[in-house]
């Protein structure tokens, strides 16, 4: 057989793989997009379509928040895309003729990782362009809807932080929230608690940058700064208490470690570890002077022969003690690691998926489409799991940013490294 003709073969039969695996993939992209689109409106309905929101503004938030989805839909997709396409051949004993034809399992392979590795780079491109912009986007426009209709931020049994003050809501309903509880400061900066039964949202909220709340039936405390124990006890039945809509604005429009690209996300790291570096330096100096003193201090009462004051000495072990103890680590800096290996590690997956996917629909004994799509779908659930858990374990405890992200990915790679080893001893 000449060249021309061997090249020609493996052009059509990678083709034709290709063609199969792609059918495959955008039947189940379509099907985890859907999953994931209908997730997000659920997401969104009780903040937003229910707070009477202008349908095209709605319509434009979801269409931002589209790259999110994207980027949990390739890795997903491929994976299970890839065991339909194989376990197909391999219930059409398509497999088993290209093998008899001389075709090895590699060339056969081949199309299938190479449409991995450009999903991978098409997911990467999402996390690290797409994302970023859609999200600042959203952000953005949630902003404009604010200005409009402050109730977005005023959620039933929440608790929301803007600048210098926290609101704690009740029941909200109809621009009318029970149980409000505000702490504040006052004009002379005192921390002041204010308890009112009911709140009512101003029909002209908006105006002049303002949200303007009636409460009843308001009770309110204020410490004195300048005398510690001293409080200031007043009551009203009605009282007038704005926000500034600025305040909010600003924590709307703060990013995420999610929502930045990887470049963005790797100068908060370097300036993070840089700021960390000087804290357990400045830490470590402060405990080993007041290890010194406390040494000194020992000396001294050893040498003069009397008992300086317990106090003394008790003050300074509890401020070593103190020093010791001090959690000096930036979970800021945890997230964004996080961050950062999670925008690896899922497009990855596009690629080390395959190399379980593919394996695995070889071996398996009744191939077919709906076989792949049920042992897809279980591995999706486990992978799934094994990332959540290990985000919340990096953002509770210490855990390694690279072992809470990566592994699922090694998990599924060592999988599929098994079933290769399985496959070529047969």
């Amino acid at each position: 057989m000449s060249d021309l003709a061997v090249i020609r073969r493996k052009t059509i039969l990678f083709r034709y793989v290709a063609g199969e695996f792609i059918l495959s993939f955008a039947v189940v992209f379509l099907f985890f997009f859907f999953i994931f689109f209908i997730n997000q409106i659920l997401l969104m309905a009780e903040e937003i379509l229910s707070k009477n929101v202008a349908p095209g503004d709605v319509l434009r938030l979801i269409v931002y928040a589209v790259p999110n989805i994207i980027s949990y839909s390739f890795p997903f997709s491929a994976l299970v895309g890839g065991l339909m396409a194989v376990g197909r051949l391999v219930g059409d004993n398509e497999i088993l003729a290209m093998q008899s034809a001389g075709i090895p399992l590699k060339t056969i392979a081949l199309p299938i990782f190479t449409l991995g590795l450009i999903f991978g780079v098409l997911a990467y491109f999402s996390n690290d362009v797409l994302l970023p912009a859609g999200t600042m986007r959203f952000n953005t426009l949630y902003r404009e809807i604010l200005y409009s209709n402050p109730a977005l931020e005023l959620e039933a049994y929440s608790i929301k932080r803007y600048r210098d003050r926290v609101i704690a809501t009740g029941k909200v309903e109809s621009g009318s929230i029970e149980d409000i509880v505000i702490f504040d400061r006052d004009e002379k900066k005192n921390r002041r608690t204010i308890n009112a039964s009911r709140g009512v949202l101003d029909k002209n909220y908006g105006s002049g940058g303002v949200i303007s709340l009636r409460l009843y039936d308001v009770v309110s405390i204020v410490s004195d700064q300048k005398r510690r124990g001293f409080y200031e006890y007043s009551s009203a039945d009605i009282m007038e208490y704005n926000i500034l809509l600025k305040d909010i604005s600003l924590a709307v429009h703060s990013l995420t470690p999610r929502e930045k690209s990887i470049r963005d996300i790797l100068a908060v790291i370097k300036e993070k570890r840089e700021q960390l570096s000087q804290r357990t330096m400045h830490n470590q100096m402060q405990v080993d002077q007041l290890e010194t003193d406390l040494a000194a201090l020992y000396l001294e009462t050893f040498l003069s022969g009397k008992k300086l004051p317990g106090t003394k000495i008790a003050a300074r072990q509890e401020q070593l003690r103190t020093a010791r103890e001090r959690d000096i680590r930036d979970r800021s800096l945890q997230m964004h690691l996080l961050e950062y290996h999670k925008k690896i590690a899922l497009p990855a997956a596009c690629v080390i998926f395959l190399l379980f996917a593919f394996p695995a629909g070889v071996l398996t004994r009744k191939g077919g489409r709906s076989i792949g799509f049920g042992i897809g779908l279980f591995v999706c659930m486990m992978y799934w799991g094994l990332l959540f858990a290990g985000q919340t374990l990096g953002i509770r405890s210490d855990l390694s940013p690279w072992i809470a992200i990566w592994t699922g990915n090694l998990v599924i790679l060592a999988a599929g490294t098994g079933l290769l080893i399985i496959r070529s001893r047969r």
